[in-house]
C-alpha cells in the first residue's frame, strides 16, 4: 500500500493537473468567444481585398463597411483659411452661381462633386460648403491633387477613387493628364496624349456604395465631370433609392487637342435621353460646359 507521502503527491499532481485543464479550457473558451465576436462582424470572413475586385452588390452591408473604414475620408473639424471672399464662386462657368440659384440659395444642403480636383480650383461646390454651410462628398481619383484636396481642410468627406461604370468593384487605370484626367477606357483623350500622360490602377467603387458609406440618400447638387464616363456612371444610380434633387453632367468632348463638335453633341443627347427616360426630370439649362437637371417629383 502506497504511504501517506505518496499518497500526498499523487493528490498533488492530480490537483496540478486540474488546474491546467481549466486554464487550457479557459483560454478556449476565450478563443472560441473571439471567433464568435470576429464571425458576428464578419461572418463571411473574407479577405477584405474580396470586396474592392469582382464584388457585384453596391447595397452590400460589408462592402458599405469596408468602404466607410478603409476609404472614407471624414470631413475636417477646421475652418479653411483661403483669401476669396466667403462668397466666391470658383466654378469655370458659373455652374455653382446657376444652382445657387434655382435652389433659392438654399442653406444645409448636402452635394456630390465627382471630379473635384484639388477641392479649390474650379470647383463647383466649394462656394456651397462656404457661404451656404453645406457638407457633402468629393469624389477624385487623382492621388496627386488628392492629397491637396485633403490638405485644405475641407468640411466634406472625401475619396480618393473612380466611380465605377457598372456595378463590379475593381482596379481600373487611370489617365493622369490634369484637368482632362479619367478611366482609360472612357478618357475623351487622343491615343498619344494618353501614351504620353503617367498611368496607374485606381480603385473603383460605385456612387450607391459611396454614399451609403456616408449615410446618406438624398442629395442636393450633384456635380458630374469625369471625362468621358458621365453616362455609365449615371446607369449606375438607383434614382428609386437615391433622390438628387439637381444635376449638372458635363457633355463636352475634348480630346487633349480640340473640342469635337459632333461627338459634343452625340454625348449632349444620349444625356438627354437618359434623363428623359427616367420621367422625373426636368432639363432646365445647357451651359458650355455641362447640362443642368432638377429632380420634378
Amino acid at each position: 500500500m502506497p504511504s501517506q507521502r505518496q499518497t500526498s503527491i499523487i493528490f498533488l499532481i492530480l490537483v496540478l493537473l486540474l488546474i491546467m485543464m481549466y486554464c487550457i479550457l479557459s483560454r478556449c473558451i476565450i478563443s472560441l468567444n473571439q471567433h464568435i465576436k470576429e464571425d458576428h462582424i464578419n461572418p463571411t470572413r473574407i479577405p477584405a481585398d474580396f470586396y474592392e475586385i469582382g464584388f457585384s452588390n453596391p447595397s452590400d452591408e460589408h462592402l458599405v463597411e469596408h468602404v466607410k473604414l478603409n476609404w472614407i475620408h471624414p470631413p475636417s473639424a477646421e475652418i479653411p483659411k483661403m483669401k476669396e471672399p466667403i462668397n466666391h464662386h470658383f466654378s469655370q462657368h458659373g455652374q455653382s452661381e446657376y444652382i445657387d440659384n434655382l435652389l433659392k440659395g438654399k442653406t444645409n444642403g448636402f452635394f456630390i462633386e465627382c471630379g473635384a480636383f484639388n477641392g479649390k480650383e474650379l470647383s463647383n461646390s466649394l462656394f456651397f460648403e462656404r457661404y451656404r454651410n453645406w457638407t457633402g462628398l468629393l469624389v477624385e481619383p487623382n492621388k496627386r491633387v488628392f492629397q491637396e484636396l485633403l490638405n485644405l481642410k475641407r468640411k466634406s468627406f472625401a475619396a480618393n477613387v473612380l466611380l465605377c461604370p457598372d456595378n463590379t468593384s475593381r482596379k481600373s487605370t487611370f489617365v493622369d493628364a490634369d484637368y482632362l484626367s479619367g478611366m482609360k477606357e472612357n478618357v475623351q483623350l487622343r491615343a498619344d496624349a494618353i501614351a504620353k500622360s503617367k498611368t496607374y490602377l485606381v480603385q473603383c467603387f460605385t456612387l450607391y456604395t459611396l454614399l451609403l458609406a456616408v449615410g446618406v440618400t438624398r442629395v442636393d447638387y450633384f456635380s458630374l465631370d469625369v471625362e468621358g464616363a458621365e453616362i455609365s456612371i449615371l446607369k449606375t444610380i438607383p434614382f428609386d433609392k437615391i433622390y438628387i434633387k439637381t444635376l449638372s453632367v458635363e457633355y463636352l468632348f475634348n480630346d487633349g487637342q480640340s473640342i469635337d463638335k459632333e461627338k459634343t453633341q452625340k454625348n449632349l443627347k444620349v444625356i438627354r435621353d437618359f434623363f428623359e427616360q427616367l420621367g422625373f426630370y426636368r432639363e432646365v439649362n445647357v451651359g458650355l460646359l455641362d447640362v443642368f437637371f432638377e429632380r420634378i417629383d
